[in-house]
Protein backbone atom coordinates (compact mmCIF):
# COMPACT_ATOMS: atom_id res chain seq x y z
CA UNK A 1 0.00 0.00 0.00
CA UNK A 2 1.44 3.57 -1.04
CA UNK A 3 0.93 7.03 1.33
CA UNK A 4 -1.33 9.05 -0.21
CA UNK A 5 -0.66 11.84 -2.48
CA UNK A 6 -2.10 14.96 -1.69
CA UNK A 7 -1.60 18.22 -4.45
CA UNK A 8 -2.59 21.58 -5.05
CA UNK A 9 -2.46 23.75 -7.41
CA UNK A 10 -3.45 27.39 -7.94
CA UNK A 11 -4.41 28.97 -11.16
CA UNK A 12 -4.01 32.39 -13.56
CA UNK A 13 -7.14 34.59 -12.99
CA UNK A 14 -9.69 33.50 -15.53
CA UNK A 15 -11.66 36.38 -17.31
CA UNK A 16 -15.44 36.55 -16.00
CA UNK A 17 -15.00 33.41 -14.00
CA UNK A 18 -12.61 33.65 -11.41
CA UNK A 19 -9.36 32.13 -9.86
CA UNK A 20 -9.41 28.41 -9.82
CA UNK A 21 -7.78 26.37 -7.06
CA UNK A 22 -7.80 22.91 -7.23
CA UNK A 23 -7.14 19.87 -4.98
CA UNK A 24 -6.09 16.61 -6.31
CA UNK A 25 -4.90 13.26 -4.37
CA UNK A 26 -4.21 9.68 -5.09
CA UNK A 27 -3.92 6.48 -3.66
CA UNK A 28 -4.18 2.97 -3.54
CA UNK A 29 -7.54 2.40 -1.31
CA UNK A 30 -7.67 -1.50 -1.49
CA UNK A 31 -5.53 -3.89 -2.85
CA UNK A 32 -6.91 -4.05 -6.69
CA UNK A 33 -8.08 -0.13 -6.44
CA UNK A 34 -6.02 2.21 -7.30
CA UNK A 35 -8.13 5.87 -7.34
CA UNK A 36 -7.45 9.73 -7.59
CA UNK A 37 -9.70 12.86 -6.95
CA UNK A 38 -10.19 16.34 -8.06
CA UNK A 39 -12.15 19.09 -5.97
CA UNK A 40 -12.00 22.49 -7.98
CA UNK A 41 -12.68 25.89 -5.95
CA UNK A 42 -13.33 29.30 -8.30
CA UNK A 43 -12.87 32.44 -5.95
CA UNK A 44 -14.79 34.84 -8.08
CA UNK A 45 -17.90 36.49 -8.41
CA UNK A 46 -20.06 33.61 -7.80
CA UNK A 47 -17.97 31.57 -5.90
CA UNK A 48 -17.59 28.09 -7.92
CA UNK A 49 -16.84 24.51 -6.34
CA UNK A 50 -16.98 20.85 -7.96
CA UNK A 51 -15.21 17.74 -8.05
CA UNK A 52 -14.84 14.02 -8.97
CA UNK A 53 -13.06 10.86 -8.43
CA UNK A 54 -11.58 8.43 -10.57
CA UNK A 55 -11.26 4.27 -9.58
CA UNK A 56 -9.02 1.88 -11.72
CA UNK A 57 -8.85 -1.62 -11.29
CA UNK A 58 -5.12 -2.99 -10.69
CA UNK A 59 -5.88 -6.51 -9.50
CA UNK A 60 -3.03 -8.54 -10.32
CA UNK A 61 -0.89 -5.42 -11.34
CA UNK A 62 2.86 -5.59 -9.88
CA UNK A 63 3.94 -3.12 -6.94
CA UNK A 64 5.93 -1.39 -9.51
CA UNK A 65 3.23 -0.78 -12.04
CA UNK A 66 0.69 0.44 -9.54
CA UNK A 67 3.61 2.99 -8.39
CA UNK A 68 3.90 4.06 -12.22
CA UNK A 69 -0.17 4.12 -12.23
CA UNK A 70 -0.72 6.81 -9.41
CA UNK A 71 1.27 9.05 -11.20
CA UNK A 72 -0.83 8.49 -14.14
CA UNK A 73 -3.85 8.56 -12.04
CA UNK A 74 -2.72 12.01 -10.65
CA UNK A 75 -2.42 13.76 -14.43
CA UNK A 76 -5.79 11.94 -15.46
CA UNK A 77 -7.27 13.74 -12.32
CA UNK A 78 -5.81 17.25 -13.15
CA UNK A 79 -6.69 16.98 -17.19
CA UNK A 80 -10.27 16.23 -15.64
CA UNK A 81 -10.02 19.16 -13.41
CA UNK A 82 -8.47 21.60 -15.90
CA UNK A 83 -11.23 20.32 -18.72
CA UNK A 84 -13.80 20.82 -16.16
CA UNK A 85 -12.82 24.61 -15.41
CA UNK A 86 -12.60 25.16 -19.15
CA UNK A 87 -15.90 23.62 -19.75
CA UNK A 88 -17.56 25.51 -17.33
CA UNK A 89 -16.15 28.55 -18.08
CA UNK A 90 -17.94 28.22 -21.53
CA UNK A 91 -21.21 27.51 -20.01
CA UNK A 92 -21.07 30.58 -18.09
CA UNK A 93 -20.19 32.81 -21.13
CA UNK A 94 -23.93 31.22 -23.14
CA UNK A 95 -25.40 31.82 -20.00
CA UNK A 96 -24.69 35.25 -20.07
CA UNK A 97 -25.31 35.45 -23.54
CA UNK A 98 -21.76 36.38 -24.88
CA UNK A 99 -21.22 35.56 -28.46
CA UNK A 100 -17.39 37.18 -29.05
CA UNK A 101 -15.36 35.52 -25.94
CA UNK A 102 -12.28 33.99 -26.04
CA UNK A 103 -12.10 30.79 -23.53
CA UNK A 104 -8.54 31.29 -21.31
CA UNK A 105 -5.90 28.69 -21.32
CA UNK A 106 -6.17 26.80 -17.67
CA UNK A 107 -2.60 27.12 -16.74
CA UNK A 108 -2.43 25.80 -12.90
CA UNK A 109 0.96 25.79 -10.74
CA UNK A 110 1.71 23.48 -7.78
CA UNK A 111 1.43 25.16 -4.73
CA UNK A 112 1.98 24.26 -1.07
CA UNK A 113 -1.23 22.72 1.32
CA UNK A 114 -1.46 26.02 3.06
CA UNK A 115 -3.49 27.61 -0.02
CA UNK A 116 -6.34 25.38 1.02
CA UNK A 117 -6.33 27.20 4.41
CA UNK A 118 -6.47 30.44 2.53
CA UNK A 119 -9.65 29.26 1.04
CA UNK A 120 -10.61 28.47 4.62
CA UNK A 121 -10.05 32.15 5.92
CA UNK A 122 -11.50 33.30 3.02
CA UNK A 123 -14.65 31.91 4.47
CA UNK A 124 -16.18 31.94 0.77
CA UNK A 125 -15.91 27.79 0.82
CA UNK A 126 -16.19 26.33 4.54
CA UNK A 127 -18.97 24.54 3.56
CA UNK A 128 -17.84 22.88 0.48
CA UNK A 129 -13.96 21.96 2.48
CA UNK A 130 -16.37 20.21 5.26
CA UNK A 131 -18.04 18.28 1.91
CA UNK A 132 -14.06 17.93 0.43
CA UNK A 133 -13.61 16.13 4.18
CA UNK A 134 -16.48 13.67 3.61
CA UNK A 135 -15.86 12.57 0.47
CA UNK A 136 -12.22 12.20 0.07
CA UNK A 137 -10.48 9.22 0.26
CA UNK A 138 -7.29 10.72 1.35
CA UNK A 139 -6.63 11.33 5.20
CA UNK A 140 -3.91 13.90 5.58
CA UNK A 141 -6.19 16.12 3.66
CA UNK A 142 -8.83 14.84 5.91
CA UNK A 143 -6.90 15.79 8.38
CA UNK A 144 -5.82 18.92 7.51
CA UNK A 145 -9.56 19.85 6.85
CA UNK A 146 -10.01 19.05 10.26
CA UNK A 147 -7.20 21.27 11.78
CA UNK A 148 -8.63 24.21 10.35
CA UNK A 149 -11.85 23.74 11.16
CA UNK A 150 -10.27 24.25 14.82
CA UNK A 151 -8.88 27.29 13.51
CA UNK A 152 -10.17 30.88 14.44
CA UNK A 153 -9.62 33.60 12.27
CA UNK A 154 -10.75 36.79 13.87
CA UNK A 155 -10.91 39.63 11.16
CA UNK A 156 -8.19 41.12 8.57
CA UNK A 157 -8.31 45.02 8.01
CA UNK A 158 -6.24 47.20 5.55
CA UNK A 159 -4.67 50.56 6.75
CA UNK A 160 -2.93 53.24 4.98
Amino acid sequence: MTDSILKVYEGNYLAGFGMPTVIITADQVIKATLYSEYFVFIEGENNLFWGGQISVDTNGAPEHVISSEISTAIDEALLQAKTTISLRQADLYREMKIDLWQRDKVDLNERDKVVIARLWRSGKFNQQLKSVKEKSKCEPLQAYISLLERTKFYSYSEFE
